[in-house]
């Protein structure tokens, strides 16, 4: 008690009361020393933003396995010597996996097998003007929770980027990386200079397996194509050229165009492969893996689910969300033609019109729009499904709105609003919804694609050590059928005038996603966990923005994520996580 009560020169100077505190009782953290390197980055000179060499702070892989080595953490945080051996002898025949790799694996001695890590990057928000951009990696196999297992390398403020910032950065990571693949620390840092202290040191070997973030960060650290790109595809020749489309990427059939045209693994080389990253031994542009959470629930799920909930509206008693227009042009022409002074008898029709859905002179004469209504008694339907499957609560959909969906005709039906755990459990919801309404030709078509979309979540429920090249081929056999009845059914609305069923990059994605099952779950490689760490991340950012410079921020942030560690370690902590991502 003492001791605490000198912190700070005796309550003082209670500014200090930090930095005494963890000189004191924080000076052998389980987490490593930051590493420090010189970068170019953004700051703020006399006012104005002005690029130059400073120094950034990161904390590196090979780094984090030698003080988790050191601590008898490291098999606690990732997998067990079995789970290596099922791991690796399943990877045989990985288009990824390598003759000298295959070579170093010795499954007589389990204890020597690399470990498959996994780096995540991704941008979010942590102020009202700024967002932070993270790199973080886990291992693939680990069972830990996401706050535990999930280790930090990089937090940098976009503010505080450059276009070379993340270039050195990477080039950094790829040096440790490299160590981690020979299993030794490094003699030399990334420059090439060599090394102060411990040397040569042996680690656990590594090899890094799989990168997952966004389809954004793909296309703005690895080059892959935007969405709005003619060509839009980095896995084959797919466009979307409005005239003169050779290959159309909307094309969902087995005879599709640009099926013929998937760029072998010497071509994604080729392409993309200047990369630091894929200078690491056995790492190339293969082991940039498609995640379920940002193609399939985020992406095609959310699509579908969107336009079959306005399909199901339309069947319910009432009006249309199609008259709702109908209805707003009458009553917007009426309003028009009082305000000019216009004899209203030019608009006894419309009148008649909007007086028989409940509208006065002044507007609605209630809180709801004849769209709402609908969706509020949607809402009550969709809550007896819930109930009458059993589904938990966490996991539901509280209550949609218009514009949770669509809040015009013209606009192409979404889910939004809305995470992507909720949406993938809300499939067989809309499956036993649609059954309801199942008569005619897009019904039944409708119903088939829900199908496929349970049978799909099904086989992904499968655990990572039961999971076969035969699972790969039904759950890309399963993805094909539903994306030919999601072509069908787009179809059949355009040629009925309707804006439902659209058509977009990640349905295009989903075909190169389902393929790369055919060798590892996807649910590995999924980023729901590496979403839930970035809200992590963002607390402990938007903490340490007061009265620091966007480039000094990094620091910060890695010395309290430290500390967090530390604490949730040895127990001391224990984050209740709400994840960002499934909640």
């Amino acid at each position: 008690m003492l001791q605490l009560q000198g912190l700070g020169a005796m309550g003082q100077q209670s500014g200090n009361v930090h930095r005494d505190l963890l000189r004191k009782c924080f000076t052998h953290l389980q987490a490593p020393a930051p590493y420090k390197l010189t970068c170019q980055m953004a700051m703020k000179v006399a006012g104005e933003k002005c690029l130059t060499e400073c120094d950034c702070f990161v904390l590196l892989l090979h780094q984090w396995v030698e003080s988790l080595q050191q601590g008898e953490l490291l098999v606690n945080l990732t997998c067990t010597d079995n789970d290596l051996i099922l791991f690796w002898e399943s990877q045989k025949k990985n288009p990824q996996m390598t003759q000298q790799l295959w070579r170093s694996l010795d499954f007589d001695r389990p204890e020597s097998l690399p470990i498959p890590w996994c780096l995540h990057g991704d941008g979010a928000p942590f102020t009202e003007t700024d967002s932070i951009q993270v790199l973080s990696f886990r291992c693939l196999l680990t069972s830990m929770p996401v706050g535990d297992s999930q280790l930090l390398l990089a937090a940098i403020p976009k503010a505080a980027v450059s276009k070379e910032t993340f270039n050195t950065i990477m080039e950094c990571m790829a040096w440790s990386f490299t160590s981690l693949y020979e299993g030794k620390a490094p003699k030399k840092n990334h420059s090439g200079v060599p090394m102060d202290g411990v040397k040569g040191r042996p680690l656990r070997r590594g090899v890094l397996w799989a990168i997952t973030g966004d389809l954004e960060w793909f296309a703005s650290e690895f080059g892959f194509p935007y969405s709005s790109n003619n060509m839009i595809c980095a896995y084959c020749l797919a466009d979307q050229k409005k005239t003169g489309s050779e290959r159309p990427f909307t094309d969902c059939r087995p005879t599709a165009a640009w099926r013929s045209s998937i760029l072998s693994p010497k071509l994604l080389q080729k392409e993309y492969g200047t990369h630091p990253l894929f200078k690491v031994p056995a790492c190339s542009p293969l082991a940039i893996k498609l995640d379920i959470l940002h193609v399939l629930d985020l992406g095609v799920a959310a699509y579908l689910h969107g336009s079959v909930l306005i399909d199901i509206m339309d069947k319910l008693g009432g009006t249309s969300r199609s008259l709702d227009t109908f209805f707003a042009l009458g009553w917007t022409a009426l309003v028009a033609c009082r305000l000019a002074g216009q004899p209203p008898m030019l608009h006894v029709g419309w009148t008649a019109l909007a007086r028989s859905m409940g509208w006065t002179a002044l507007g609605p004469s209630h809180s709801e729009s004849p769209g709402e209504a609908k969706m509020q008694l949607l809402n009550k339907k969709i809550a007896e499904m819930y109930g009458k499957l059993g589904i938990e609560a966490a996991k539901r959909i509280k209550h949609l709105t218009l514009n949770d969906v669509a809040s015009s005709a013209e606009e192409y039906p979404v889910l939004k609003h809305i995470k992507g755990n909720k949406i993938r459990h809300f499939a067989p919801v809309a499956l036993e919804l649609s059954k309801l309404h199942a008569d005619d030709r897009a019904e039944k078509h409708r119903v088939a694609m829900l199908e496929e979309l349970q049978r799909i979540y099904t086989l992904l429920g499968k655990n990572w050590k039961e999971w076969s090249p035969e699972c790969g081929i039904a759950l890309e056999r399963a993805g094909q059928v539903l994306l030919a009845h999601y072509s069908w059914l787009a179809n059949d609305a355009f040629e009925k005038g309707l804006h439902r069923y659209s058509l977009v990059q990640k349905h295009h994605k989903l075909n190169h996603l389902l393929a790369q099952a055919h060798h590892i779950h996807p649910a590995s490689t999924w980023c729901y966990g590496s979403e839930s760490f970035m809200g992590i991340i963002k607390q402990i950012s938007s903490s340490c923005t007061w009265g620091t410079p966007a480039h000094k921020v990094t620091g910060k942030v890695l010395m309290k994520f430290r500390l967090v560690f530390h604490l949730l370690l040895k127990g001391y902590r224990n984050l209740d996580i709400i994840d960002s991502a499934e909640e």
